[in-house]
Order: C-alpha cells, then structure tokens, then sequence
C-alpha cells in the first residue's frame, strides 16, 4: 500500500477531529454531570436554550476583515481575555474555570477564521470578543445551540480545514 501525501493528510485530519470531539464531548458530559441536561426552550427556533436552562454553550466565529493579517498568536490573547473574563464574572458558580473548544478553518478563499464553542453556567453570558476590543482583526457572531459536539466537529473534519 502505497503512503500518499493526501492520505496522510486525510489521516491527520481525522485523527484532529476525533481529538476535536473527545474534547468536546468530555466537557459537555462535565457539565451534564455538574448542572443535568440542558433544557430547550419551546416553540419558536428549535435547539435554543431556554433562560432557565441549567448552563448554556455559545458558538463564537471569529472572521478577519478583507485586509486582515492572520498571526497564530490572535487565538491565543482572544482566549486569555476570556478567560480573565470569565474569573472575573462566574464568581460563585460551580465552574472555576473557562472551558472551550477551537478549531480554524479555511473560507473559500482561503482567509483564515475560527469557531469556538464554550460552555458557561446560567446567568454568565459572555460578550462579544470584537466589541470588547478582544477581536481587532474583524468581526465576531455568537449563538446559543443545542448540539455544540455536533457544531465543533463539523468543522474539525472539514477537508480545507
């Protein structure tokens, strides 16, 4: 059997995305075991949590403008302003530290952004990183979702990733 670079790459890939999700899936069980199964408002969008849900997962993407230089360094300050951000804001609940899950991804162009999916307790809503100065880079979208393991490994096993 012949070793090919695009098979190599294929199983890099999806060695990342099986990591990606084993991540993912060991902190959405953590918070099911510490606040039980988050609760879906009804009617209206499927998938949305409710306001009295035990925690919510937010879905963040992070795009560069047009004229934006990508710098692997970027991610990282992002994830330290939420982390500090998050000590500062979730005192008192049951979760002491900020927990997340990143990938990059490729557009069609082939500009660089990011997704990440966190996880916060009720009550902790967390801002948006671009208008909080955190995203200077470009623009910023956040949601809340139901299938937050679902979301992060879509993108981890995407091909152009």
């Amino acid at each position: 059997m012949e070793i090919t670079t695009a098979s190599m790459k294929q199983a890099r890939l999806s060695k990342l995305a099986k990591g990606v999700k084993a991540s993912a899936l060991a902190i959405d069980h953590k918070f099911r075991d510490a606040f039980g199964s988050p609760i879906l408002r009804q009617g209206g969008k499927t998938g949305v949590y409710a306001r009295n849900s035990p925690y919510r997962v937010a879905l963040i993407t992070l795009t560069y403008r047009r004229d934006g230089q990508w710098d692997p360094g970027h991610i990282s300050a992002l994830i330290k302003h939420y982390r500090e951000w998050f000590r500062r804001n979730a005192k008192g609940q049951d979760v002491p530290e900020f927990h997340y899950v990143w990938v990059m991804e490729l557009t069609e162009i082939g500009r660089p952004h990011y997704h990440i999916v966190a996880w916060f307790p009720k009550g902790v809503t967390p801002p948006l990183p671009d208008q909080q100065g955190w995203w200077p880079h470009g623009s910023t979208n956040a949601v809340f979702a139901k299938s937050p393991v679902g979301y992060i490994t879509k993108y981890a096993s995407k091909a152009e990733s």
